[in-house]
């Protein structure tokens, strides 16, 4: 029924995340080796980190690190389950990599979002 369909979660916490260079390739190391179409890193100005799949086909996955979030999305996964795998990852991922506990996790946000070509704003 919609045109895209996004599954996002974000995991917002109350201390700056770690920025050494071997933890946080470390981590998008491990999230790769279990989706290894995700072939893209990259890092923004604000050293914010990036790694995703190819968005060419229109269905893609992406993880990411910032100052004090972590981010995981599916857009167009085929079903649920797709997305949620990849979540759940992360969620077991953070602890052990990132050293993220439960008095350091602010708010986990998980958002579905959908977005709907009008024919009239074409």
């Amino acid at each position: 029924l919609c045109d895209d369909f996004y599954l996002d979660m974000y995991i917002n916490t109350e201390l700056e995340l770690p920025t050494g260079r071997d933890t946080i390739l470390s981590f998008f190391e491990r999230i790769q080796k279990q989706f290894p179409s995700m072939g893209r890193f990259y890092r923004r100005e604000n050293n914010e980190y990036y790694l995703e799949e190819d968005r060419n086909p229109g269905q893609y996955r992406w993880v990411s690190l910032e100052i004090d979030r972590i981010g995981s999305g599916v857009v167009n996964p085929s079903d649920f389950e797709t997305a949620y795998c990849q979540d759940r990852l992360v969620l077991e991922l953070v602890p052990y990599m990132l050293g993220v506990n439960h008095l350091d996790i602010d708010s986990l946000d998980v958002t579905f979002a959908m977005d709907f070509v009008c024919p009239a704003n074409l």
